[in-house]
């Protein structure tokens, strides 16, 4: 299968959420599967664009950034051709992450045209933007019907998240997140 993560950050950038990305990575890669990255740089970074697994990485620029919120304007015209050329079948966009969030809600009828199949990786509520999750929570409400299922760590965070209590629950696939060892 070919797995495409949309993410705001990956490794060698590091937090709870990379790490979790770091992960599914390493499964997908165990069964074979190709999996392709998505995330942001600053401008004068210099990432491998070759992962510790054999992951390919596409890092583009962080234009934009609102509040902790990053944007790439030049990544939305090129998105259709990146799935159909790497042949995705399978998106993970991990949320709560505006940009891609709206890349994928933007793109859903070629998404479905073409049976990619859109599974967001749900890490938490927006706590810390009170603006920003005011409309974020609402619209993303609105909107999550076009995820196919939606990944939580725990029961508890579906059961006390103010966005996904307002969800259908059959969406909802509850994997563990995990980390490694000393990271």
């Amino acid at each position: 299968m070919k797995i495409l993560q949309l993410s705001k950050f990956y490794p060698p950038i590091l937090g709870g959420i990379e790490l979790v990305e770091k992960m599914i990575t390493k499964a997908h890669c165990s069964l074979k599967d190709e999996v392709f990255i998505v995330a942001f740089k600053q401008k004068n970074e210099n990432f491998s664009q070759t992962g510790e697994f054999g992951e390919l990485i596409e890092w583009i620029n962080l234009d934009i950034k609102l509040k902790s919120a990053p944007f790439n304007l030049s990544f939305i015209s090129q998105f259709r051709a990146y799935i159909k050329e790497n042949k995705i079948e399978r998106i993970y966009v991990h949320l709560p992450n505006p940009f891609m969030h709206e890349l994928v809600r933007f793109n859903r009828k070629f998404l479905n045209k073409n049976r990619v199949e859109v599974v967001a990786v749900y890490h938490s509520d927006i706590i810390n933007q009170k603006i920003l999750r005011f409309f974020y929570d609402k619209y993303f409400v609105k909107t999550a019907d076009l995820y196919h299922k939606i990944i939580v760590s725990s029961d508890n965070l579906w059961r006390f998240s103010k966005v996904l209590t307002k969800l259908p629950a059959d969406k909802k696939t509850v994997i563990p997140f995990c980390s490694e060892g000393n990271m």
